[in-house]
């Protein structure tokens, strides 16, 4: 009889129906019970990216296993600051962790691993400029596109830094030309800092 025994192996047909990543939640509807979850997962059928998440073994690879975790555990965030940057090459830096904005007034999470640092965004803008990134084949995490990661930056200089801001958005400017330049412009009249914006652009094209 198939599961009679603690020890019994658990069919592995019970995962068709779950994608790459997936969280223990989607596990139980479909009927896979916790205990056989963590068989699973013993067996090396799957592994656990973080708490409660969990991707098959024969997923393909991926660079981008944190941001599949991250968006798995927070479905509400945005892939924001350091990391979008990072993801759109326009700093050089590797984020130590991996930065992600809520709309102020939600829900803050709380991930342990991997490491993650969260912002909270205004409400009435928190929706603007995201886009969505293919972390892995066929698997997508929203993440804010260039010129709103540059705007973003710009506004934030103070905490994370003016250096890297001016940086990025030098680069994003020489990336993308004058479309870009009037998309850079949109997202920092709507985020406030068009001033510096526009200066610190006027300075590049000199």
């Amino acid at each position: 009889m198939p599961d009679a025994s603690p020890s019994a192996p658990v069919p592995r047909r019970r995962l068709e129906p779950l994608p790459p990543t997936f969280t223990a939640a989607s596990a139980r509807a479909a009927g896979i019970a916790p205990r056989d979850l963590y068989r699973l997962r013993d067996d090396e059928i799957i592994y656990e990216l973080s708490r409660g998440v969990f991707r098959k073994a024969n997923a393909p690879e991926s660079a981008h296993l944190d941001l599949l975790a991250v968006a798995a555990r927070a479905p509400g965030a945005v892939i924001c600051g350091e990391t979008a940057l990072s993801l759109h090459e326009l700093i050089d830096d590797i984020p130590a962790q991996v930065t992600i904005a809520v709309a102020r007034g939600t829900h803050r999470p709380a991930i342990d691993y991997p490491p993650v640092s969260v912002s909270q965004y205004e409400a009435d803008t928190f929706k603007a400029g995201i886009e969505q990134f293919e972390a892995a084949p066929g698997e997508y995490v929203p993440v804010y596109g260039a010129a709103r990661s540059v705007a973003d930056a710009m506004r934030l200089r103070h905490r994370t830094g003016e250096t890297q801001a001016l940086s990025a958005l030098g680069r994003y400017v020489r990336l993308h030309g004058p479309a870009g330049v009037a998309d850079l412009l949109k997202f920092s009249r709507l985020l406030g800092v068009q001033g510096p914006v526009r200066s610190a652009i006027e300075a590049v094209l000199a």
